[in-house]
């Protein structure tokens, strides 16, 4: 019988006979290390001793079982040196309880061997010992019915919570526990884990059972909080696939701290419809073949998880169906540091790290933040370093691990890296990502890259923020890169925003389409529409160097538009400068009648003076199949290293523009304007818009003199 609080012997046993009730006096004064110096009993054969108080001891539990209950008297106490030899830490003290019937559970009420009423009850305080339920943790003994007992005991004293107890030890158990009951909240604890334990060295637990639906703990479908601290966890067989520790409840709360599991296959399985608030894993090892985290669902399965100096190291289980390292889909927010992931593949097609928004909807999206992350493989590359759906999620101090072999894979997606470094050569950046849907995002901050642009869709999807950038001169490295760059803010050289482009400044045209003219727009507010030309659809902006970018300086080209519909073919980005065209990416038909926001880093390789051009150049190549049109919502030129502000620039209600006439084509809004960039005598300065419409009325103001 528990005691809740640290007294006197006799204090104890008068609580325990009903005689007084208890004082709360603190916190509890022994634990299971303190009992073992307070009570080493040695050995000798010795089978009857007598202590202070008459009360007496007897060699093992056995023994005590089998004294004569008629010659029992009430309050009778007796000292146990052991469960099966003394000094094995399976005894302690009982009291004898004349007339009670409260069942045998094995360890802290037992029954005399001869039956009828009258129990013996242990006296202890806090967690209970599996030892005192006859585990003998040799390695070799089946202990599972003693610990499942230790279990249950807790579950009968107190119906809510409680605390087992594993000396050092390695406790060999065979089949799972099953927790049934509603609230009942439990902790595991032991002396010690270790990297290679042995029976004197921690307190190991062997699962050892070749079926694939063996486990050692599973939460059922009940509310409760499981506690797991100074273990370590093994399994006696390779099993593909089986579960350690299973959770399917809802409303449930896990901690684990200082664990170590060696050649489990799946320690952490959260199975479809589990759900729960919290959970954190401190100091978990996983090593000599096995899993880590394995979520089989993206839908409910807890709301934030701490990932804290969690280590996967050597080999992986070959769970072919699964073939995924670490599964963390259907948690809404993930906080790791010190996360490592690494050792070696059994085969191919495997995914280190899987991540998925509950649901797939905006609220349930998944939330990662990642400090210090490493993710390496020697043997059999993943086909992905990282697969995120429905995330957002952000790495610093990382080392990741990637490159074109197996790369980040994202879906409804957004991925930040800070300060991450990656291995491989001169492989193009843009070749380290595999984005699913136009929509996905990544972010390179202060990060140290190879060479950084190619051809290729991708490359719109990627910002870079104070990167630095270096070639090894490899196969692929970009041109002019043998240095790192310093960043340096970019500056805004010209953005056109709506109307009719000022030809001092820059130019707009869309040469082969049959027409380039304004219009506004319901999402959009302005645009340029290009009327495709049959099967041509081609836009050109250009802008004059002007001194503020020479050779090698990096120079970013921006732009917000709408690609008509087309079924085969591909519009091509070209990068002009002083009169040179290059192309940068490719837009495939996965881009037909979508919009697209786009930031390209360029370096400018050519010889460049004040009045040099440069600018950008779209043109579908092979096309068939169009129809709509072309609309261009905003372009902008930058000179500097830094990328340029990620917001797109907001449309304004009227907007002033240039022309040498009052519009004669385009869509207008009452009070835009329209200077005169040819002014003359006698002439006009400009037009306003009076009524909207297409063209609208125009009036003109300001009449220059003669």
């Amino acid at each position: 019988m528990a005691l809740p609080n640290s007294m006197s012997r006799d204090e104890a046993l008068s609580v325990l006979l009903g005689t007084k009730k208890p004082e709360k006096k603190g916190k509890f004064g022994m634990n299971p290390d303190e009992y073992r110096r307070k009570h080493s009993y040695g050995g000798g054969g010795i089978s009857l001793i007598s202590y202070e108080n008459g009360t007496r001891g007897i060699a093992t539990v056995g023994l005590l079982k089998g004294l004569d209950s008629t010659t029992l008297k009430d309050k009778d106490t007796r000292v146990v040196m052991g469960y099966h030899t003394p000094g094995d830490e399976g005894g302690g003290e009982f009291f004898w309880k004349a007339g009670d019937l409260t069942p045998d559970n094995g360890g802290t009420v037992l029954q005399s061997a001869g039956g009828g009423s009258g129990r013996w009850f242990r006296i202890y305080s806090g967690a209970v010992n599996v030892r005192w339920f006859g585990a003998k943790g040799d390695g070799t003994t089946d202990d599972t019915t003693a610990i499942h007992a230790a279990i249950d005991s807790i579950k009968a004293a107190s119906g809510t919570s409680g605390k087992v107890f594993f000396p050092r030890g390695n406790f060999r158990v065979t089949s799972g526990y099953t927790n049934t009951s509603s609230r009942f909240d439990i902790v595991f604890e032991g002396e010690a884990c270790s990297r290679k334990n042995e029976n004197s060295r921690g307190s190991q637990v062997t699962l050892d059972n070749a079926s694939s639906a063996s486990f050692f703990y599973d939460s059922g479908t009940v509310n409760q909080l499981l506690n797991v601290r100074n273990m370590m966890f093994k399994c006696a067989q390779s099993v593909p696939g089986r579960d350690f520790f299973i959770f399917r409840s809802t409303d449930y709360v896990v901690f684990f701290d200082y664990v170590d599991f060696e050649s489990v296959e799946r320690p952490f399985v959260f199975k479809a419809g589990s759900y729960f608030q919290s959970a954190s894993f401190t100091n978990i090892q996983f090593q000599v073949f096995s899993g880590t985290f394995h979520s089989e669902t993206s839908s409910l399965v807890g709301t934030l998880m701490v990932i804290n100096n969690v280590h996967h190291e050597h080999g992986c289980p070959n769970n072919t169906t699964e073939k995924v390292v670490c599964d963390l889909r259907g948690i809404r927010t993930i906080q790791a540091t010190n996360f490592l992931l690494e050792g070696a593949l059994p085969s191919s097609g495997w995914t280190v790290l899987k991540l998925n928004g509950a649901g797939g909807t905006w609220e349930r999206d998944c939330a990662f933040e990642a400090s210090g992350y490493h993710s390496e493989w020697t043997v059999n590359a993943p086909a992905y370093a990282l697969d995120v759906e429905n995330c957002r999620a952000s790495f610093s101090q990382c080392q990741m691990g990637a490159g074109a072999a197996y790369p980040m894979k994202l879906t409804n997606s957004a991925l930040t890296l800070t300060g991450a470094s990656f291995t491989g050569d001169d492989t193009k950046i843009a070749d380290y990502f595999v984005f699913d849907d136009i929509a996905s995002r990544v972010i390179l901050r202060d990060c140290s890259v190879r060479a950084f642009s190619g051809p290729g869709a991708a490359q719109s999807r990627i910002t870079f923020e104070n990167c630095g950038w270096a070639a090894n001169g490899g196969a692929g490295a970009e041109s002019a890169t043998s240095t790192i760059f310093s960043n340096t803010q970019s500056t805004l050289m010209w953005r056109w925003n709506g109307g009719f482009s000022d030809p001092k400044v820059g130019t707009l045209s869309a040469p082969g389409s049959t027409s380039i003219i304004p219009s506004l727009d319901a999402s959009y507010g302005r645009k340029l529409v290009v009327t495709p030309n049959g099967q041509v659809a081609s836009f050109t902006a250009t802008t004059q160097a002007r001194g503020f970018i020479k050779q090698k300086d990096m120079f970013w080209i921006t732009g917000h538009l709408t690609f008509p519909t087309f079924t085969s073919g591909t519009f091509l980005l070209y990068f002009i400068q002083a009169g040179v065209t290059g192309s940068v990416a490719g837009f495939s038909t996965d881009y037909s009648g979508q919009t697209l926001r786009f930031a390209y880093p360029v370096r400018i390789t050519e010889v460049l003076t004040d009045t040099s051009t440069v600018g950008l150049h779209f043109n579908l190549l092979s096309g068939a199949g169009v129809s709509g049109t072309f609309d261009i919502h905003s372009v902008g030129f930058y000179s500097g290293n830094a990328a340029p502000p990620g917001e797109f620039p907001a449309y304004p209600a009227t907007i002033i523009t240039y022309n040498s006439a009052a519009p004669t084509v385009g869509e207008w809004a009452q009070g835009d304007i329209v200077y005169n960039n040819a002014p003359a005598a006698s002439g006009t300065i400009g037009w306003v818009c009076t009524t909207a419409g297409t063209p609208g009325t125009w009036k003109t103001f300001g009449t220059i003199a003669a």
